[in-house]
Parts: structure tokens; C-alpha cells; sequence
């Protein structure tokens, strides 16, 4: 045959021009009765190619020469499908290769490495926020006296009133909480018994004979101390007794308490049949008659007050 390239004459059957190097497009001729396949690509070798024309891979007579006709691959299943040989992953034990094995070992390297970097990173964390090779480094409470000369006191503050005054002086407290409650309910139920006092005193007066405008004044000024009496009685009921330092006191100050209870009871009754009578001074016996017994409880509170004032518990 003849090179369309450079016109010599080239032996039947050739891919390129072996003068030129130009590829020959004429139809082949080959002899199908003798021909093999390709390991690699698939492709149809002539007998006696020592290369594959297609993929030049060596043809070391792997396969021999045999029929044209298409593979039987019924009866040979295992026979790979041309061109497909190649683009199919290896499976099954024992198949790794030196080009499929690190599809899987990076995973495990990914892995480790990832584990490793929140083990770095929580731990680290963990260590910033806790400090513990300086415990001291979240404690807040002032360490040094602060100078307060520019702020109008020429002195020094040593420590800050809302930090732990343990060893130091409470001044104007008794470091005795206990006893400092039961102080405040004590002069409590003193003030109420004095305001009691003064109610059943306007009793008989303006509220016989004065103006509708002060007996309402005075129901609501009863009420009010009947209502702080009750108040003052749930606090000391529920405040501690120190282990029992403090039982003897809080049981004195509920009667002191209930005493008191008792007169407001009759106090407030009193002062609403007043705001309720169309002629008080007429029924002025009778409103009075409401808080005669009250005169019993003021004696009983005024002759033990005194007594069973709270004092500090004894260690």
C-alpha cells in the first residue's frame, strides 16, 4: 500500500507510515482465524504482534490465538469483558494491590490523627479553665488593701464588706444569726404591743364618739398591727433553734406572740362594730365590752417581756 503522506510504499496492513510516522486510515485486513485479545484494554491483536496496537502493552503470548468469535463467556465466566478489566476495583480477601491498598490505609491515618487532635484540644481546654497548677487563679477576693485617698477617705480598706469577716469583728452585729433574728422579732412583738396599746386607747375614744372618717382610720391601724403580729409569728416559727440552743426563746416568743394575737382578735372586732353602728355612742358599752378581756394577755406580756428577751447562746 501506498503513504497518502509521503507515497511510499508501506507493507498491507499498517497503523502508521513507518518513513512518516502518519497514521494509515485504511481498513485492515486481518486474518480472524488466528487473532488474541489484549490482557489490558481488550482489544483484537493480530497473531504475531509482540505489543497491543491499541494500548502497546507487551504481549508476552499470553492468550493464544483462537477464534474471532465472540468469548463464550458462559462457560468461562471469570473471562474479563474487554476494556473493562482495568476500571474494576480488585474485592476479596487477598486482593489488595500496590494501587488499591492506600484507598484504605489513609482512613485509619485519618483516624488517628483526628482522635488525637480533640484529645489535644479538650484537654487543653479542660486545663485552661481549671488552673491546676494555680488554684488561686479564679478567686476574686481582693488580696491587697485598696487605697481610697483619692476618693475622699484617707485610709485604707484591708477588707471588702462582702467578703468573709471570719476572725475579724462584726461591728454592730453578734456573728450569731440565730440570735440576731430573734432580736429583730422581739422588738417586733415590743413595737406591736405599744401600737395595741395606743388602739384600744382611741377605741374609746374616737371610736364611740368621733368622726366615721377616724374609726375607719382607727380599723385600719388595728388590722395593720394584727396582720404584722401573725407575720412576726411565722418568722420565729421558722427560724432555727441552733441545735436546741435556742428552743427555751423561740417557744417564750410564740406566747409573747400569741398573746398579742389574742388582743388584736378582739381589737379588730371591736373597731368594726363601731364602723358598723348607726349610733356608736350609744352601743359604746357594748364595742367596749368586745376587748374587756384583753386586760388579762397586756399583764401577762408586761410582767414576762422583759424575761424572756433573747439573749446569745453560751458555747
Amino acid at each position: 500500500m501506498i503513504c497518502p503522506s509521503c507515497h511510499s510504499e508501506v507493507p498491507d496492513g499498517s497503523f502508521e507510515c513507518p518513513y512518516c510516522g502518519e497514521p494509515l486510515c485504511a481498513t485492515q485486513k486481518i486474518d480472524l482465524d488466528e487473532i488474541s485479545w489484549c490482557p489490558v484494554c481488550g482489544a483484537l491483536v493480530p497473531a504475531g504482534k509482540a505489543t497491543c496496537p491499541k494500548c502497546s502493552s507487551p504481549m508476552p503470548g499470553a492468550r493464544a490465538a483462537r477464534s474471532a468469535k465472540k468469548p463464550d463467556r458462559e462457560r468461562n465466566p471469570d473471562l474479563p469483558a474487554p476494556g473493562l478489566e482495568s476500571a474494576i476495583p480488585p474485592t476479596g480477601p487477598g486482593s489488595y494491590t500496590a494501587s488499591s491498598a492506600p484507598d484504605v490505609l489513609p482512613r485509619l491515618k485519618q483516624f488517628i490523627v483526628a482522635a488525637g487532635a480533640a484529645v489535644l484540644i479538650v484537654g487543653g481546654t479542660a486545663l485552661a479553665i481549671t488552673h491546676p497548677w494555680d488554684p488561686s487563679a479564679n478567686d476574686l477576693s481582693a488580696k491587697f488593701p485598696f487605697d481610697t485617698s483619692q476618693a475622699g477617705s484617707p485610709d485604707k480598706i484591708d477588707i471588702l464588706d462582702s467578703q468573709d469577716k471570719s476572725g475579724s469583728e462584726n461591728k454592730g452585729g453578734s456573728q450569731d444569726p440565730i440570735y440576731d433574728s430573734l432580736m429583730s422579732d422581739y422588738e417586733s412583738l415590743v413595737s406591736c404591743a405599744e401600737r395595741i396599746d395606743a388602739s384600744e386607747v382611741a377605741l374609746a375614744d374616737k371610736g364611740v364618739s368621733g368622726t366615721d372618717e377616724e374609726r375607719s382610720q382607727g380599723s385600719s391601724d388595728a388590722w395593720a398591727v394584727s396582720i404584722e403580729v401573725s407575720n412576726t409569728i411565722s418568722a420565729i416559727g421558722s427560724t432555727s433553734d441552733g441545735a436546741g440552743a435556742y428552743a427555751e426563746t423561740i417557744g417564750n416568743l410564740k406566747t409573747l406572740g400569741n398573746w398579742l394575737r389574742n388582743r388584736c382578735d378582739a381589737l379588730t372586732s371591736a373597731w368594726e362594730m363601731a364602723c358598723d353602728s348607726s349610733d356608736p355612742a350609744g352601743e359604746g358599752e357594748q364595742i367596749l365590752e368586745k376587748i374587756s378581756g384583753n386586760s388579762g394577755y397586756k399583764d401577762l406580756f408586761d410582767q414576762n417581756v422583759e424575761g424572756w428577751k433573747p439573749s446569745p447562746a453560751t458555747s
